[in-house]
């Protein structure tokens, strides 16, 4: 089966963005389309990430910062989606443009990235950065691999 729908969750990192490359190339190889997916975290789940023994007025602050940090992270996502696709566009105009669609939600990776790699043929996720942290992109590669329900995924390299 040639996948027709590719998910690549974003996050604006250079691992999304290799993601981002690799699904649009097979995109135009297969007649398929992308799907890229960022996550916008629900300023009311920053609560969670608080523990139990912090102050009311620490708890406010990392709502604040999630809330206004929000259409920053959005912004940078979709520039880097639109720089991939239009990196994509054949030079050739008899060659296919692969289709592509930006989609913002609000909730979690896992539940998103989950929800929507079940309706996915396949999903493109980066290789997190081995010298950093935990971060959004290790959320992404575990939701896909976890969440989804798929056997396997494709992940891209950043180099």
């Amino acid at each position: 089966m040639i996948p027709k729908s590719i998910l690549v969750p974003i996050s604006g990192s250079n691992a999304s963005q290799a993601a981002l490359a690799t699904a649009l190339s097979r995109a135009r190889a297969w007649h398929g389309r992308v799907i890229g997916l960022h996550v916008k975290v629900d300023p009311r789940d920053a609560i969670y990430m608080a523990s139990e023994a912090v102050s009311v007025q620490v708890v406010e602050q990392v709502v604040k910062a999630a809330t206004e940090d929000a259409p920053r992270r959005e912004s940078v996502a979709r520039s880097q989606f639109d720089a991939a696709v239009a990196a994509a566009r054949p030079a050739d105009p008899g060659m296919s443009v692969p289709s592509a669609t930006f989609l913002a939600e609000t909730g979690t990776e896992t539940d998103l990235i989950g929800s929507f790699g079940r309706a996915a043929d396949l999903i493109v996720a980066g290789r997190p950065d081995p010298g950093r942290t935990f971060d959004r992109d290790d959320l992404a590669l575990e939701a896909a691999l976890f969440d989804s329900g798929r056997a396997g995924q494709r992940r891209a390299t950043t180099g």
